[in-house]
């Protein structure tokens, strides 16, 4: 009988530390993800680096709006939407099932949108031309690519114009 008081005896401890256990997840700021949250919340961190909680900029004070179409306004309105909410990996995840792209390239365009603004490059739409002092730069790098020469197009567009490659690779893909 002796082992049996024992037995008792760890069969109270363990109920007793599971009613612990649970009473202590239960309260709120309890474990590190429910306190940084709770945190949060009391200081008024909102997705987009300080601004409250909920309180995003609508989409009328984007910069660079106009040049979207409906469609893609609608898409800012609702990313705007769930970063207003605290929903930044649910915007990501809308912007990447209407837009072909990586992850990253994703939660960098929903934090510029977070931020006020949108990127140079909105998904979707051909990158627009740089403003080029000598047209004739253009009409060479045009001539080039008609003739089958990317390479040397993109080349030429670099040294005339100080691009970095990715930029004259977008604006003679453009041409």
């Amino acid at each position: 009988m002796e082992w049996f008081g024992a037995l008792v005896a760890v069969v109270v401890v363990l109920v007793i530390g599971v009613i612990v256990f649970v009473a202590a997840r239960r309260r709120p700021g309890a474990d590190l993800v429910g306190g940084a949250l709770a945190e949060r919340a009391r200081y008024g961190a909102g997705p987009a680096g300080g601004r409250g909680a909920g309180v995003v900029a609508g989409p009328e004070g984007i910069e660079g709006l106009d040049r979207l179409d409906a469609t893609d306004r609608a898409l800012v309105a609702e990313i705007l939407e769930l970063l207003g909410r605290n929903r930044k990996i649910q915007a990501i995840k809308v912007l990447r099932t209407r837009r072909p792209m990586g992850l990253a390239e994703a939660k960098q365009v929903v934090e510029q949108i977070g931020a006020g603004r949108l990127p140079a490059h909105w998904p979707g739409q051909p990158p627009r031309l740089p403003e080029v002092a000598d047209r004739s730069v253009v009409d060479r790098a045009t001539d080039l690519k008609r003739q089958g020469r990317l390479i040397d197009a993109v080349k030429l567009v670099r040294v005339e114009t100080g691009l970095s490659l990715r930029e004259a690779k977008e604006m003679v893909d453009v041409l």
